[in-house]
């Protein structure tokens, strides 16, 4: 796997093995954990239900809050087998395949024994897994940027919102719930575009927003929500003034030659 892949692999299993809520399937049973962290057994919970979806056999699936993993065992899976998809916190979440030595695991599947009682089935020294992710759409500044989920784990899609400010490539619509968490504050630059609030000047090294990627009128964008009143200043463009109140600034993934 590379080295991305492997960043995820390890931060899986080391939050699976510590978060103090897990949920575990084993062909049709789900079995759902919390306070699995409390010392004090009467503050932890178990519950066990049929599945929504079987798993074929000999495949354990472990979930919690953000993280997500597929164990297989010495048995037969059909290539083709990706379990339901889920979102990975805000953002869309994937399936990604790849193997991993059996002793990296040992954490985890310490773990699932202890907790159902039992020990795991046998495993190959390299185990197949599937490890839950977030869908990268691309990066900015060369930080990662991925999909918001919407509904059903589909993207997240803004259709019926006009562009009320333009400024090249970088389109300010009004307001949408969903996207507060991911800001552009004063001062920071969101690709070639700097945020001012008044009274303040561009630094010589602003520093970057945290954008997430949505669905724009079927098209993969950049989103931030900022506030007015403020300016916006460009490298090749005249400064835009954006009244008070809440904003979502859209931008593309840059091309070679646009900003």
């Amino acid at each position: 796997m590379d080295g991305v892949k492997f960043q995820l692999f390890q931060r899986t299993v080391q939050s699976l093995a510590t978060c103090t809520s897990l949920t575990l399937q084993v062909g049709e049973v789900e079995i759902r954990a919390d306070g699995l962290c409390s010392p004090l057994r009467s503050h932890q919970r178990i519950e066990f239900r049929k599945a929504p979806s079987p798993l074929p056999s000999g495949l354990v699936l472990v979930l919690g809050t953000r993280y997500g993993l597929v164990i297989q065992g010495r048995c037969f899976v059909p290539e083709d087998f990706e379990p339901p998809r889920r979102p990975v916190g805000p953002f869309q979440g994937q399936w990604i395949r790849t193997e991993t030595p059996t002793f990296l695991l040992q954490p985890l599947l310490e773990r699932i024994s202890a907790f159902l009682g039992s020990a795991m089935p046998d495993f190959h020294p390299i185990t197949p897994v599937q490890v839950l992710g977030p869908v990268l759409a691309g990066y900015h500044f060369r930080q990662p940027v991925f999909l918001l989920a919407g509904e059903d784990n589909r993207a997240f899609k803004i259709d019926d919102l006009t562009p009320m400010i333009r400024q090249g490539r970088l389109d300010l619509i009004p307001p949408v719930a969903i996207l507060r968490q991911f800001t552009w504050s004063g001062g920071e630059t969101f690709f070639n575009h700097i945020l001012l609030p008044p009274g303040r000047e561009a630094s010589e090294s602003p520093r970057a927003a945290a954008p997430v990627a949505v669905d724009y009128r079927d098209r993969i964008v950049c989103a931030v929500c900022c506030r007015g009143p403020a300016r916006i200043v460009a490298r090749d463009h005249e400064p835009v003034d954006i009244p008070e109140g809440e904003w979502v600034a859209l931008h593309p993934f840059p091309t070679f030659g646009a900003d």
